[in-house]
């Protein structure tokens, strides 16, 4: 194993894929984590995509092939997942980001 599979709570990884580096939009990373977006209609009639929260913990893992991991559509994503000690537990060999929320 190349790199290390990373544990991070729903709210970073969001943000870490959303960084322009990575090049995903809104619906990208909805499609990417497998949340289903849904049409609104907000208090003045408009009506758009929306998307849900992307839920608690979420493991990354990236394949061999990667010189350098991000968060992008070389890695795959392992979620929702209800505590960062079910991900650990389920995902031994991985290691929690350094930004992640200690607890949830």
């Amino acid at each position: 194993m190349k790199h290390q599979p990373v544990i991070l709570d729903g709210d970073l990884l969001v943000s870490l894929m959303a960084e322009p580096e990575c090049g995903w939009g809104e619906k990208e990373i909805a499609a990417a984590l497998g949340i289903k977006t849904e049409m609104v209609e907000d208090e003045f009639g408009e009506i758009y995509e929306n998307c849900p929260e992307p839920g608690d913990w979420w493991v990354v893992a990236w394949p061999e092939h990667v010189i350098s991991p991000k968060y992008d559509s070389d890695a795959t994503y392992h979620g929702p997942i209800d505590s960062q000690e079910a991900a650990a537990a389920d995902w031994p060999e991985a290691i929690i980001h350094a930004q992640s929320k200690l607890y949830h």
